[in-house]
């Protein structure tokens, strides 16, 4: 019974994962607009080195190396970063991942209280606003709660 129960914590983590991840990269590409790709273009044009530290700060900020993939990968799908700073984000981010390591040996950084409540902000602010761009900031904060809860 144990390990049925187990099965089920995994299939149900393992869903609240993916939907975090589809909710968050639907609407950051939503949200992409013309001054974000002229950020991503003046950082790119600063070569790889932007890129990869663009990643390895991301990663060490939300402390998901997934998350910032699926972000980098939501930039990439609605034209707003190039393949090649695309590499140079997730190569940073796998960087970040051992910093994320490191924070986390420590011990001294709880970072899942910090960050669950954002899927209760994101949600309020999806079902409470009128606004699209508030909605859209909502679903990203959402996503990203999910993504954590799913974790």
């Amino acid at each position: 019974m144990e390990y049925a129960y187990a099965i089920m914590q995994l299939l149900g983590g393992l869903g609240v994962l993916l939907f975090g991840f589809k909710v968050l990269s639907d609407a950051i590409e939503k949200l992409a607009n013309n001054k974000l790709r002229g950020w991503f273009s003046k950082t790119s044009g600063a070569g790889k080195f932007a890129g990869l530290g663009i990643g390895t700060v991301t990663t060490a900020l939300i402390q998901s190396s997934s998350a910032t993939t699926v972000m980098t990968v939501g930039f990439v799908n609605a034209g707003v970063m190039s393949l090649t700073m695309a590499t140079a984000v997730i190569m940073g981010a796998n960087i970040g991942t051992t910093i994320t390591g490191q924070i986390a040996a420590l011990g001294t950084y709880d970072f899942a209280s910090f960050i669950l409540p954002f899927a209760a902000i994101g949600m309020f602010m999806t079902m409470l606003s009128k606004n699209d761009k508030v909605k859209t900031v909502g679903f990203i904060l959402g996503g990203l709660g999910l993504v954590f809860v799913g974790l």
